[in-house]
């Protein structure tokens, strides 16, 4: 399916239990948020490019998505919030959080057992969006690169519920 730019939030159920395979926003996408549930049960969905315009990700917006396996934000990205769940039981492996984002919902990343490999754009980190169900190794990140607005950071290995600050 493809988003048309000038649709600016997508709604509760939107495409809840749908076979989309893909989602793609038009160019110069306006969208603004992304509600609760849109995406929950599409057991299909393999990726999404999240646009940079988008601030926030409502409570179980990919859930149960058990084919996701690539979540990418656009360069640029506005994104403040993840809700509660928000990719709960998909299948990614890794994800990289823009530096925007300031709060990350309860269980966000739950059951993701794939999920090994997480990079967080700002120093900022909440620990209750990887409980030890996902597949993170450990919760804190550090800087490993600096760029054009922004630092990348690498998680230092550990185990669940730990929380480390040493730099890499």
């Amino acid at each position: 399916i493809i988003i048309p730019a000038s649709v600016t939030s997508i709604e509760t159920a939107a495409f809840q239990g749908s076979a989309l395979t893909s989602v793609t926003f038009a160019q110069g996408s306006q969208l603004t948020s992304i509600g609760e549930n849109p995406f929950y049960n599409c057991y299909f969905l393999t990726s999404i490019i999240i646009p940079a315009s988008v601030t926030s990700i409502g409570d179980s917006a990919f859930l149960q998505c058990f084919a996701l396996t690539s979540v990418t934000f656009a360069e640029g990205s506005l994104l403040t919030s993840i809700g509660t769940n928000a990719f709960y039981g998909s299948a990614l492996t890794s994800i990289i959080i823009p530096a925007s984002v300031s709060s990350i919902g309860t269980g966000t990343f739950t059951n993701c057992v794939s999920l090994s490999s997480e990079m967080i754009e700002s120093s900022w980190f909440n620990t209750t969006g990887f409980p030890n169900e996902s597949g993170i190794q450990s919760y804190w990140a550090s800087p490993v690169t600096t760029t054009t607005n922004f630092i990348s950071y690498q998680l230092i290995s550990g185990t669940a519920g730990e929380l480390t600050q040493t730099i890499v």
